[in-house]
C-alpha cells in the first residue's frame, strides 16, 4: 500500500511549493534532516524525524529517505520540560519564602505559580495545625470567594 502513495498521502499539508523546496535542499546539500509528522492510515498522525539522502542513478536524481516514529523521545522531552518548569518554580517560590512579605501575600502568590506551572485553573494549600489533628483550609486560591475553613481529620 505504501509503494502506491505520494508524499501527500502520508503528510498532512504538504504541498508542491514545500515539496519544491525541500528537494533543492537535498540536492544542494546532500543529506537533509527534518521533523515532521505523518499519518497513518486510521488518519492519527504522529512525529518523525527524516534523513533524505541524494543519489544520482543512471543520470537521473532520486532522494532516499528514512522516516523514524520519534513519538517516545517527544513523550520524554516534554515530560523533561515540564519537569525543568516545575523545578524551577520551586526555586523561585523557596526564594520568595524568604523575602519577608506577609504571610499572606506569600501564600497567594505560593498558589499563583503551582497553578500555572501545575496548569490548572484552581488550586489551594491546605495546612494541618500545629499539633492538632485538624486541617485548615487559608483564604488562597486562584478562584474568588475562597474561604477559611476547618476540618477535623
Amino acid at each position: 500500500e505504501l509503494l502506491q502513495m505520494a508524499i501527500y498521502d502520508i503528510v498532512p499539508g504538504f504541498s508542491r511549493t514545500s515539496g519544491d523546496s525541500i528537494w533543492q535542499l537535498i540536492k544542494q546539500q546532500g543529506v537533509y534532516s527534518i521533523e515532521s509528522v505523518h499519518q497513518r492510515k486510521d488518519g492519527t498522525t504522529f512525529p518523525v524525524a527524516v534523513v533524505s539522502t541524494y543519489l544520482k542513478f543512471k543520470g537521473k536524481d532520486y532522494a532516499c529517505s528514512f522516516a523514524r516514529d520519534i513519538t517516545e523521545q517527544k513523550n520524554v522531552s516534554d515530560a523533561l520540560s515540564t519537569r525543568i518548569r516545575q523545578q524551577a518554580q520551586v526555586a523561585q517560590i523557596s526564594q520568595l519564602s524568604l523575602s519577608g512579605l506577609p504571610l499572606d501575600e506569600l501564600m497567594d502568590m505560593i498558589v499563583s505559580r503551582v497553578a500555572e506551572t501545575m496548569a490548572v485553573d484552581y488550586c489551594k494549600i491546605l495546612e494541618l495545625l500545629p499539633g492538632q489533628k485538624i486541617l485548615l483550609v487559608p483564604a488562597l486560591g486562584s478562584r474568588p470567594g475562597s474561604h477559611r475553613a476547618f476540618f477535623p481529620l
